[in-house]
């Protein structure tokens, strides 16, 4: 009977240490996915985190936010292109505006235990913001008067940023897994609020 347990229990042992990840001591990685709230579009950056506790991990990532143009703003400048046709004849008029944000930021970051773990993660940066700008009609270029309509607003500065979200966890072997998450991000600039929203996956190498 004895010897029945010692075994069973050895084997339940066995099959928890296979179930759990080893736990990191640092990882390297990247996300990539897409951004709401502003204008849909997609977001990619790379990241690198070092364990100071357990299950807690200091996190730095950089990355770019392909357009964070807020939803009013981009009516705004659609409003002011829908006098042009009226001017000139009704022709076509192809227009690309995005308010891109390259940025970097640090985060603390808490794992659960287990092979699907919950994460929550919190922190601050810097964003860059840069408005691009492509515009013409009949094969004129309109770029700067497109410009010219949201030149009051301070679209091409450095601000502080504050983000939060969480997820899930995976782990797919060793101490590597991959996030599937969800992150808040708000770009401090006035006018006007930047908010935006990242649904994402993300792929961690760890040791």
């Amino acid at each position: 009977m004895k010897k029945w347990m010692m075994t069973t229990g050895l084997v339940l042992l066995a099959a928890a240490a296979t179930a759990s990840p080893a736990a990191a001591q640092a990882f390297v990685g990247g996300l990539g996915g897409a951004t709401f709230g502003t204008t849909t579009d997609f977001a990619f950056a790379g990241r690198v985190g070092v364990r100071i506790a357990p299950h807690v991990y200091l996190v730095g990532e950089a990355g770019r936010m392909r357009d964070v143009m807020p939803s009013d703003l981009h009516t705004r400048i659609e409003d002011g292109l829908a006098s042009i046709p009226d001017e000139i004849g009704n022709v076509p008029i192809n227009v690309d505006v995005r308010l891109q944000s390259t940025y970097g930021l640090g985060a603390v970051r808490v794992v659960g235990a287990g092979p699907i773990a919950p994460f929550v993660e919190v922190g601050g940066g810097a964003a860059r913001l840069g408005l691009e700008v492509t515009a013409s009609v009949a094969g004129f270029d309109l770029g700067n008067e497109v410009e010219d309509l949201v030149s009051s607003d301070d679209l091409d500065t450095t601000q502080p940023l504050i983000m939060a979200g969480g997820g899930l966890r995976l782990a797919t072997g060793g101490a590597s897994s991959v996030d599937l998450g969800y992150r808040y991000t708000r770009i401090l600039v006035d006018n006007p609020k930047i908010n935006t929203s990242l649904v994402y996956l993300g792929i961690n190498f760890g040791r």
